[in-house]
């Protein structure tokens, strides 16, 4: 994935969650600078950080859905530390 497609699912799903305009705006400009300033790797461990703050949620849910969303995200972060 480019960085022009990361963006804009940024852009949908800010869309989706009712952010105004403005708010948006500062995203795109704030995802524009961490792409410049950081990693793939450094931005890896961000999402492995709201991935781990699930796992503990998912350990006092009895939803399916949450359970299944959480073990696709451990497979994918798995293979793009591993590999296939």
């Amino acid at each position: 994935m480019n960085n022009s497609a990361a963006i804009g699912y940024m852009i949908l799903a800010a869309k989706r969650l009712g952010l105004d305009v403005e708010t948006i705006k500062q995203l795109d400009r704030m995802m524009y600078d961490m792409m410049d300033v950081k990693s793939e790797e450094e931005a890896e461990e961000g999402i492995s950080e709201v991935v781990n703050l699930y796992l503990t949620l998912a350990k006092h849910t009895r939803s399916r859905r949450m359970k299944v969303w959480l073990a696709r995200k451990r497979r994918d972060q798995l293979i793009r530390r591993w590999g296939k």
